[in-house]
């Protein structure tokens, strides 16, 4: 519970410091979406709606069996791919003409027309195919067809700029749908029709032989079928028969003459065929009638006379003839039905006689041949005709139940939408880059950021005391330091003196060898990785800290670049530790460069004047070496106050006098890599196994607002 409770806190922490910049993205997110969602061209979309009647309809077959629920459901699915196939959307570019459309016509992309402007290419519209291809492509993104759930409506919709083409082009790609459904339909009756008509001429190929084959049986065997049966009338039904052939083949041949006699308009032909006397008299008349009209005077009275006769007579003639020809025809109709009487007496006859069960075998054999053979005829001319009246009453399976309508409202954008995924967005982008900065880009803000990054233990965490900066603006207080003294029972001073502490803990826990643990004081080094972390204020506190706790404590100004020890004492020496390096380790420039805090027992070196020759080689004096290792020897306490380890090399030096190190990283502020850098840094120049502690300086807030209460308590007690 405590773990869940301090992620918690760290978590409103964190929101609390960066809540300007996970303002400013919101404000950016949603400000960009706003900005695209006016800039788009809104989309209208036209829904209809169509009802797939799996089972089929049939006008000629009201009674259809209904399907299975997989299978139904498999036809539903491939109907939604039909109604989007290009076919179909072939179909409505036609119906629409699109290619012409301002929306879905041809014309140049984006990019074929920025080359166009700068003159880099000449391009020109797509033709042909390509034009097509282009129109159904735009086509085919603006119309979705979809099936409802599991039931068996099917959704058309169609996208557009313009809410009536919206509904335009749905109605058009339903009906098109529908319309190639009747289509396929129709197309498949009438390719099963050709099929069976091919077959339907080897069926009556089959009848007519296998008629042939029982007739030519019996005729062959006649005579023995008579003998065999004892029954005399077989023969004369034979005969029968055969005059029934002979007279319809004759009528027959009689009526094809008579047909091409009429045709060629060959009268006196016609007449000798038919023996007729009084057709004869008539083309005799047609003669003569020809005869004076080519004597008769061109355009006289008498030439139009003798044309009116001859056109009457030609039909007269005509009309004769045809009356002829029908009852000649009637005749051959009346033989065919005759000798059809002729045969199936005769085969009743033959299969009625008292014959072998051999010739019985085998007429019995060729009569079922023959029964089969006008069966499966009759099936596929049934059959044929079933199909041409299919052809001609196909309706659709699917049928529309909801045409599309013009929308009021466009579909795209959705701006209420959209601003709210924005907003969503931009507040986990805020969040999001809000604990990047913090873990990972930004400084460090928790002790246990610090200990998982670095690998180094925090020794304290200073907070920023809410009067320290005004103080210092009007001039009361010359560092943070002063709060030592000013507000001893305050979260600053306590900070301090748990760093003080945390110290001596580690200090405590060195392995000392021989009896310098006795006879010499600790150096303490406090550095940072950049400027303005509060790395001298921290110094002076430590210091006085250590000073105020009765220990003998020597605090030595070593940032010989920018020195600030003295400001914050208040000190204006007249000499400085450069001056006592620079003279050799003159005693009298050491007792210049030497202050007292004027608050507490607390000693100091300070660098009054920045140094004007590299610093590295004063740090790396054998004079500074031997004043700190006087220093150790006279204090308990030896605080150096380091430069910037990043900037300037002089705290690599330094870092090999010290017994333990305390780095200062400004709260929040301080990237990690920079401090990171600095860590390496130390690694370098301190000594093996030498303590290093962080301290978190200037935190903004309470670490603990429960630990602040309790300590409040406290101190006011006392």
């Amino acid at each position: 519970m405590e773990e869940n409770e301090l992620d918690l806190k760290a978590l409103v922490s964190t929101l609390r410091r960066r809540w300007r910049m996970i303002a400013v993205t919101f404000a950016v997110v949603v400000g960009v979406a706003l900005i695209t969602t006016f800039a788009l061209t809104p989309r209208f979309t036209a829904t209809a709606q169509i009802y797939v009647d799996v089972a089929g309809r049939d006008l000629l077959d009201p009674s259809v069996d209904a399907s299975s629920a997989s299978t139904a459901s498999s036809k539903v699915d491939s109907e939604v791919e039909i109604a989007k196939s290009q076919k179909v959307l072939l179909d409505v570019v036609s119906s629409l003409s699109l290619v012409n459309d301002e929306e879905f016509g041809v014309k140049l992309g984006m990019t074929d027309r920025l080359m166009t402007w700068i003159g880099v290419a000449r391009t020109e519209l797509p033709s042909g195919t390509e034009a097509l291809n282009q129109v159904m492509d735009k086509l085919a993104g603006a119309v979705s067809v979809r099936r409802l759930g599991l039931t068996f409506l099917i959704e058309i919709s169609a996208t557009s700029a313009d809410p009536e083409k919206s509904a335009q082009i749905a109605n058009a790609v339903a009906s098109a749908y529908i319309s190639s459904q009747v289509s396929a339909k129709v197309e498949n009756t009438l390719m099963a029709r050709d099929v069976l008509k091919g077959r339907l001429n080897s069926a009556s190929n089959e009848v007519a032989s296998a008629e042939q084959s029982f007739d030519d049986y019996i005729s062959n065997n006649i005579d023995a079928l008579a003998r065999d049966a004892g029954r005399a009338d077989i023969a004369l039904l034979r005969d029968e028969l055969g005059d029934a052939i002979r007279e319809r083949e004759q009528q027959s041949a009689l009526a094809e003459q008579i047909q091409q006699s009429i045709g060629s308009s060959d009268w006196t032909s016609l007449a000798d065929s038919l023996q007729d006397q009084a057709l004869a008299e008539l083309a005799s008349q047609r003669d003569e009638l020809v005869g004076q009209l080519e004597q008769a005077e061109s355009g006289s009275q008498q030439q139009i006379d003798l044309r009116a006769e001859l056109d009457r007579l030609n039909t007269e003639i005509v009309g004769y003839s045809q009356t002829r020809l029908k009852t000649i025809r009637q005749d051959v109709i009346t033989s065919e039905q005759s000798a059809t009487t002729l045969r199936q007496q005769l085969r009743s006859s033959v299969l009625a006689s008292d014959l072998p069960s051999t010739v019985l075998t085998q007429i019995y054999g060729l009569q079922q041949d023959a029964e089969i053979a006008r069966q499966q005829y009759q099936t596929l001319l049934g059959r044929v005709r079933d199909l041409d009246a299919q052809s001609d009453v196909q309706v659709a399976d699917s049928r529309l139940v909801s045409q599309a309508l013009s929308p009021s409202s466009p579909s795209f954008p959705n701006s209420r939408l959209i601003l709210i995924l924005a907003g969503i967005a931009g507040l986990g982008l805020g969040i999001g880059l809000a604990f990047l900065w913090e873990n990972y880009v930004g400084g460090f803000t928790t002790d246990a950021q610090v200990e998982g990054l670095l690998h180094l233990e925090v020794a304290a965490v200073i907070p920023m005391h809410p009067l320290t900066l005004k103080n210092i603006e009007k001039g009361e207080i010359r560092s943070p330091a002063d709060l030592m003294y000013l507000a001893p029972m305050s979260t600053y001073a306590e900070a301090i003196r748990r760093l003080r502490a945390n110290i001596d803990i580690a200090l405590n826990q060195l392995d000392f060898k021989g009896d310098d643990k006795a006879t010499k004081g600790r150096t303490i080094l406090v550095t940072s990785a950049v400027p303005r972390e509060g790395k001298s204020s921290t110094a002076l506190s430590l210091a006085r800290a250590y000073a105020l706790a009765g220990h003998k404590t020597l605090l030595i100004d070593c940032d010989l670049r920018k020195p600030s020890v003295h400001t914050y004492l208040g000190i204006e020496p007249q000499g400085g530790l450069v001056e006592y390096i620079r003279d050799g380790g003159d005693s009298e420039g050491l007792l210049q460069a030497i202050g007292q805090d004027s608050h507490s027992p607390l000693s100091a070196i300070v660098s009054g004047r920045s140094s004007k020759i590299p610093t590295d080689q004063i740090v790396s004096s054998p004079l500074l070496a031997e004043l700190i290792e006087k220093a150790r020897s006279i204090f308990d306490v030896v605080v150096l106050d380091s430069p910037p380890l990043v900037p300037v090399v002089d705290g690599v030096y330094l870092a090999h006098y010290a017994d333990c190190i305390a780095l200062v990283v400004q709260w929040g502020a301080t990237t990690q890599s920079i401090v990171r850098q600095a860590v390496q840094t130390l690694r370098l120049g301190a000594k093996p196994n030498t303590p290093t502690l962080t301290v978190l300086n200037q935190q903004q807030g309470a670490r603990d607002r429960y630990a602040n209460k309790y300590y409040y308590y406290y101190g006011h007690e006392n």
